[in-house]
């Protein structure tokens, strides 16, 4: 008798085996809602006036329709287990409303953990410059894509010589609650000790719960720099050359190598002869900034050939004046012009006389 118990219990799950499974959850499914699961999406629609309840599954990149209950036949499959492949089973377990609209009562069984996922981004640029014994400060943003409550354990792995820190709502956290559906915001406070190499570094952000989500983030590292602002200016060229009459953009790039923000940056310009305009501009360059500003070089129409030479001078209240001399080299009209213009008036004046001569014949 015993034996016949043990073989009737195999038969009995062999027979359900297909519904049995290790993980299960209950979830809503919203009109005109998409619930994403590890590998499914569950989609409720209304078409043209038909409700439409759709599973698709993700396979590189495409989604296939795996089942799909329309109109009247939503109601009468209430109640059943329906399968999406061999190894996952869902139920409409009940249809009905909230504040939120109609939904679907879904209880979906499977054999791998499909209910949980999150992810987590930063909206701050990539590859910024940090100096030595610095510190700067990112904001991510970790959501739970899942159908499940989650808790994460948050972890930065970067050089020993950096240490981070995460904060939540003012305080320090290693650890965080994110309700599914929802997203929270924490902020990753860096602090790169003088120790710390230069050159570029990632960081690799992880937020680990029933799931794991990552970034990567990328920054540069520069050499310890004083506590003082420091304007570079690189004129793009130091030679040009231009005919009475011509003229040509120069630009110019402005760089802030120093720590503190340098404020309302003037140019200036002397040069005898040479018009020089510069656009009226108010910058303000933060640590590492840069900026470009183009100047007009005009050579007036009665300027004499010659080397002149154009002196820029940029300043601001708080550092030294930078100055750069560029050449400008003014040309002779040549002989060649002038013998162009003859022979092409000479040439004009040989076809008119043939003209003259043989044209009324």
């Amino acid at each position: 008798m015993k034996q016949v118990l043990i073989l009737l219990f195999f038969l009995t799950a062999m027979i359900g085996g297909g519904q049995a499974s290790e993980y299960s959850e209950s979830f809503k499914v919203h009109l005109g809602e998409e619930v994403e699961l590890e590998g499914y999406d569950f989609r409720y629609n209304d078409r043209t006036g038909e409700n439409v309840f759709t599973v698709l599954a993700r396979s590189n990149g495409s989604l296939v329709i795996q089942d799909q209950v329309r109109g009247d036949d939503i109601f009468s499959e209430m109640g059943e287990v329906r399968e999406i492949d061999d190894e996952t089973h869902y139920e409409i377990v009940d249809i009905d409303a909230d504040d939120e609209g109609l939904y679907l009562d879904m209880q979906v069984n499977a054999s791998e953990p499909i209910f949980d996922s999150a992810d987590i981004t930063t909206d701050d640029p990539s590859n910024v410059f940090v100096a030595q014994g610095d510190e700067m400060e990112i904001t991510l943003d970790l959501e739970n894509t899942g159908v499940v409550d989650q808790s994460f354990e948050l972890d930065a792995e970067t050089h020993e010589a950096i240490d981070t820190f995460f904060v939540f709502d003012e305080f320090e956290v290693s650890e965080i609650e994110v309700p599914r559906g929802e997203t929270q915001q924490i902020t990753l406070e860096i602090e790169l000790s003088e120790d710390v190499p230069t050159g570029p570094q990632e960081m690799n952000i992880t937020a680990e719960g029933n799931t794991q989500a990552s970034e990567t983030f990328s920054f540069e590292v520069r050499g310890q720099q004083l506590q003082e602002p420091y304007l570079n200016m690189d004129i793009s060229e130091s030679f040009i050359r231009l005919n009475p009459g011509e003229e040509e953009n120069i630009p110019i790039v402005f760089r802030n190598e120093g720590q503190v923000p340098v404020e309302d940056i003037g140019l200036e310009a002397e040069s005898d002869g040479l018009d020089i305009d510069i656009p009226e501009t108010e910058m303000t360059l933060e640590q590492f900034d840069r900026e470009e500003l183009v100047v007009q070089v005009s050579a007036p129409e009665d300027m004499e050939p010659g080397d002149y030479f154009v002196e820029f001078e940029a300043g601001a209240e708080n550092v030294d004046e930078q100055s750069e001399e560029m050449r400008v080299n003014i040309t002779e009209e040549t002989v060649l012009r002038y013998v162009g213009l003859a022979i092409m008036i000479g040439s004009l004046g040989a076809l008119i006389a043939v003209y003259r001569r043989f044209g009324r014949r």
